[in-house]
């Protein structure tokens, strides 16, 4: 019997292919449950938005569907990584109104760039300390890139298995010690990574763009 973490392990397997990505939104589809339609909907439309320009006449109209579904969605969607990192879990279901008035709401959604090519980034905005997962975004349907800031008990494996469950390419490591860095970027395969960040620096803000 097929379940998610097959298809996962493809996607994982072939990063630069839209191909298990597409057939994996088919699967959720056949669930026939809205969430996981909404979910199939969301890998669709970020698959085709990087394939257009702003100037095409559907990437309005795209982009729009993109910025509904991930302001309704963020939250269950951002869980399995939350879980791999040991990090608090979004509160799932709440609206931006209550999420403000909850004291457990840690995350917030902004948008940032123009208009033309608005991208979006997710990060913890409420937390006493600086926290282990600072910011991070969805690219193709999936978790695409995230920050992480140094902690001396968050060692590799947690990187490792954040990529075993999340089909990440894009990795800001923040005042990460020198050794930290090279035992980190050797948690994850080679083919993998697309982009890598390394930050010295204090409270920092990351705005993570594709």
């Amino acid at each position: 019997m097929v379940e998610d973490r097959d298809f996962l392990q493809v996607i994982c397997a072939n990063p630069d292919d839209d191909g298990p990505r597409l057939v994996y939104a088919d699967y959720l589809d056949e669930k026939g449950d809205p969430a996981n339609a909404a979910r199939a909907e969301f890998i669709r439309v970020q698959c085709a938005l990087e394939t257009l320009a702003p100037s095409d006449p559907s990437f309005a109209m795209l982009h729009g569907r993109e910025r509904r579904l991930l302001e309704e969605h963020w939250r269950t969607w951002l869980r399995p990584a939350c879980q791999a990192l040991g990090e608090p879990l979004p509160v799932a279901g709440r609206t931006p109104e209550k999420s403000r008035l909850h004291s457990a709401e840690r995350y917030g959604l902004h948008w940032v760039g123009n208009s033309d090519r608005e991208r979006h980034e997710i990060e913890q905005t409420a937390y006493d300390s600086t926290p282990y997962f600072l910011a991070g975004n969805f690219r193709r349907g999936f978790l695409s890139r995230v920050a992480l800031e140094a902690k001396p008990f968050r060692g590799p494996k947690y990187v490792a298995r954040l990529f075993e469950r999340t089909p990440i390419d894009g990795l800001t490591l923040v005042s990460y010690p020198l050794a930290a860095n090279r035992e980190t970027i050797n948690a994850f395969p080679n083919n993998r990574l697309r982009t890598l960040e390394l930050i010295d620096w204090e409270n920092p803000r990351l705005p993570l763009g594709h």
